[in-house]
């Protein structure tokens, strides 16, 4: 299996809730106003790390409830993660919570908590109760939707499935369009779990694809992400230096497929080479607006003792 450098969990996979996307109250019935300002200024105490603040006005609000509230329990499941990582009290707050959420959103963010909870408490089953966490929350859709299907995602590379966690990444993409939280990891971690899976055939249908060079209208990809390649023991303990030249297909997802070597070092550094390249990720190349798969020529300067010389690709 090829090495790999997946990002870990990102923070929207996390205790806190996101900036930006405010409680929502359910659609019915509506709650009394001052209810819902309570909620607002609890869940704006935990966006701000005031934790203790943030239980205290959870209470108040419980009790202008009248009685269970989905909300408050929401919240309070937030300040159960961010007191030293209560996971059990996590999962068992949000589960009271998740009958008694009426609003899409909320129950969102509710399956979005959850999937944390049961990641962090590192049981067997912790991935595959995730994952189905976000399954029910992408299923919601929205702003906490998307999250979900990003989380999934990463859910499923921890899981090695790596055909799965890519669709899932792409439909993130798709579900945010140009205003999604992070597109760039989302980019990132598709081009990483892609790197697991094999090389794309140069034929698709019976007829050969067209992979184009960089220039006149094409515009070159420019790299997002990179890794640097590791020296083997071998090459070190030779003091082996030199050049490894390297062609790719930067296809339209801007992810580096069918690396071959145009010139190689030995003890194992072409192939350091290689494994790295693999796992870097580029803004694709564009035609006429359009993304196109290119070839590229990648440079590494190897160097004993010093990291890695990566020269602009070209």
């Amino acid at each position: 299996m090829r090495s790999s450098t997946l990002l870990p969990l990102t923070l929207l996979l996390c205790a806190a809730p996101l900036l930006g996307q405010p409680l929502e109250p359910p659609a019915s019935p509506a709650p009394p106003p001052a209810l819902t300002e309570s909620l607002e200024r609890a869940f704006k105490l935990i966006t701000e790390g005031q934790f203790q603040q943030a239980k205290a006005e959870l209470e108040k609000a419980t009790a202008l409830a009248g009685g269970p509230c989905g909300e408050c329990l929401l919240g309070m499941s937030h300040v159960y993660a961010s007191e030293g990582g209560k996971w059990d009290q996590v999962v068992a707050t949000v589960q009271r919570a998740l009958p008694l959420l009426s609003s899409p959103t909320l129950q969102a963010r509710a399956y979005n908590q959850l999937a944390v909870a049961y990641v962090k408490l590192q049981d067997p089953d912790s991935l595959s109760k995730a994952e189905e966490a976000l399954r029910q929350g992408a299923e919601r859709g929205g702003a906490w939707g998307a999250v979900a299907r990003y989380n999934l995602a990463e859910v499923l590379a921890r899981q090695q499935r790596w055909a799965d966690s890519a669709d899932s990444a792409r439909r993130y993409i798709q579900e945010a369009g140009g205003e999604g939280t992070s597109l760039k990891e989302a980019h990132v971690l598709l081009c990483q779990v892609r790197s697991h899976l094999p090389d794309d055939s140069p034929q698709a249908g019976g007829e050969i694809l067209e992979i184009k060079r960089v220039g006149g209208d094409i515009s070159r990809p420019e790299i997002l992400f990179k890794v640097n390649p590791q020296y083997t023991e071998e090459a070190r303990k030779a003091g082996t230096n030199g050049t490894v030249i390297l062609e790719a297909i930067i296809d339209q997802e801007g992810c580096v497929r069918n690396v071959r070597a145009l010139q190689e070092v030995p003890n194992g550094m072409t192939e350091a080479g290689m494994a790295a390249v693999r796992q870097w990720v580029f803004s694709p190349a564009v035609l006429a607006g359009k993304p196109v798969k290119v070839y590229y020529v990648l440079t590494i300067n190897f160097r004993v003792d010093k990291r890695p010389a990566l020269q602009p690709p070209g």
